[in-house]
């Protein structure tokens, strides 16, 4: 992928929007998902040494990620480092606890953040591969899917946005958008009677959310020149 032509700087500023957008998520939901992990024991007992050290470690990602996100430039070298350091440690010494899940995600983000997308997808896949029990899952899917989409690998990013809807239809705060992205790969790729089932889902089932009026306005423009 050539990073320097413009498209790519647009593709890149767009794949940038949507990660930091799921990171804010990930950052307000971080510390209710470390207490119902404690709660619920999801992956490990909280009496467990391993356990401890894992929820200490995922802490410490999360520091050091938040610490990335705000430094200068010039400082983000360093914090990088640091950040890969604690990423490869948990996915080597914790593998199956929150702390993996953690570092699997932040992977994600960084190796986005470089536009080193299929990286990034392949770290965000095993989020959802690996914790598809887990609040993550989802964005970490829409992620890929969305990162997919902007760098121009149009049938991956349908092939993921529609596993959303396969797996995660229940949990997933992003249906309405994924079934009008659908929708519109599907237009892209001249398969207009599949994008009409698509934003007709939105509503049938997601009246009241943003994506209707635009759903609803490319039914009639597909129906109008069909």
């Amino acid at each position: 992928m050539n990073t320097h032509s413009g498209t790519e700087k647009t593709r890149a500023e767009k794949v940038a929007e949507i990660i930091k957008a799921n990171s804010r998520k990930l950052i307000a939901l971080s510390a209710a998902l470390l207490l119902v992990l404690l709660l619920v024991g999801v992956f490990e007992t909280v009496s467990s040494k391993r356990a401890e050290k894992a929820l200490l470690h995922a802490e410490q990602i999360e520091d050091v990620y938040k610490q990335w996100i705000t430094s200068a430039e010039a400082d983000r070298g360093a914090v990088s480092e640091e950040l890969t350091a604690l990423i490869t440690e948990a996915i080597s010494d914790f593998d199956g606890s929150y702390a993996a899940l953690r570092a699997y995600y932040t992977k994600g983000l960084l190796n986005a953040e470089e536009q080193k997308w299929d990286d990034s997808i392949a770290s965000f896949l095993a989020v959802a591969e690996k914790y598809p029990s887990s609040y993550l899952a989802p964005v970490a899917l829409f992620n890929a899917a969305s990162i997919a989409d902007q760098s121009g690998d149009t049938e991956k990013a349908l092939s993921l946005y529609e596993s959303i809807i396969e797996n995660f239809s229940d949990i997933s705060a992003d249906i309405p958008e994924t079934l009008f992205n659908i929708g519109r790969l599907n237009e892209e790729l001249g398969n207009a009677d599949n994008a009409v089932v698509s934003y007709q889902k939105i509503l049938d089932d997601y009246n009241s959310s943003s994506w209707t009026n635009i759903a609803k306005s490319r039914i009639i423009s597909i129906n109008t020149n069909s």
